[in-house]
């Protein structure tokens, strides 16, 4: 998922001998567990997640394909995804739930390795630097993880320009249902829009896919963000479900587009 998609807001080792943190099982606080231990070296409490995502989706998945506003990160858990210092105030987030007929691996590729400019409209301009590992490892399943940068200008509505520069993380994870997929990524410094009366100035994004059921795949999408026009932040029912609409459009393009493949 590409930050510039958006003009609305969006979220959120043990010791030897210590018990792992247990992962709640209610949405609005599972999706920022998951962007917070989406990248711990020990994956002990990531697993617990995904065991819990996937009994949230049994009971709620039509329910959450509708969306869902959930938690927002903390300041704390903001400020240790790398060296940088970020105020949250006025952070809100929202989580949307998509089921697709193909399984995780190509579901995952549309993002990781896919032609990005083909497959979303709208790009002006778009540069990727790997941070760790590259596509092909990743996706031929040789790397658990692959890090990058991407450096962004996009067409969005109202004839607004935004130029972004996000970090990507993905992960592999296995699970007891098989290979599942985790990344989370974060605005490096606010948003810069033309005109300048659109600020995003902090925004998290959280995509986990699992195994399902006949071969399909469940991924849940969550943002969390801070969005003003002007001065004034936008109302936040509305950012909600901007963003919402947003995150469902994502996953019906990626599902267009491996129909068409």
């Amino acid at each position: 998922m590409y930050i510039m998609r958006f003009i609305a807001p969006i979220l959120f080792a043990s010791l030897i001998g210590c018990r792992p943190a247990e992962a709640p099982g209610e949405l609005d606080q599972l999706t920022g567990f998951l962007f917070v231990h989406a990248q711990d070296e020990d994956p002990d409490e990531l697993e617990a997640g995904f065991v819990n995502l996937r009994a949230w989706m049994e009971d709620n998945l039509e329910e959450t394909k509708e969306g869902f506003t959930v938690n927002n990160l903390s300041q704390e858990e903001a400020n240790d995804l790398d060296a940088c210092s970020r105020d949250i105030t006025g952070l809100i987030g929202a989580a949307v739930a998509s089921q697709s007929k193909y399984k995780v691996n190509p579901v995952v590729g549309v993002t990781v390795a896919g032609p990005t400019t083909e497959v979303f409209e709208g790009f002006l301009s778009y540069q990727r630097e790997n941070v760790l590992n590259d596509a092909d490892c990743f996706m031929d399943e040789d790397c658990e993880l692959h890090h990058y940068d991407t450096f962004a200008v996009k067409q969005l509505p109202l004839n607004i320009q935004a130029s972004t520069n996000n970090r990507t993380q993905h992960r592999w994870v296995e699970t007891d249902e098989g290979l599942a997929h985790i990344s989370r990524s974060w605005l490096m410094q606010p948003l810069s829009a033309r005109p300048s009366w659109l600020k995003v100035r902090q925004q998290f994004y959280l995509s986990a896919t699992i195994p399902w059921k006949g071969g399909d795949s469940i991924r849940l999408q969550a943002i969390w963000a801070i969005t003003e026009l002007g001065d004034a932040p936008v109302p936040e029912s509305t950012a909600l479900n901007l963003a919402i609409g947003e995150m469902q459009k994502e996953a019906e393009i990626v599902e267009a587009w491996l129909d068409n493949q």
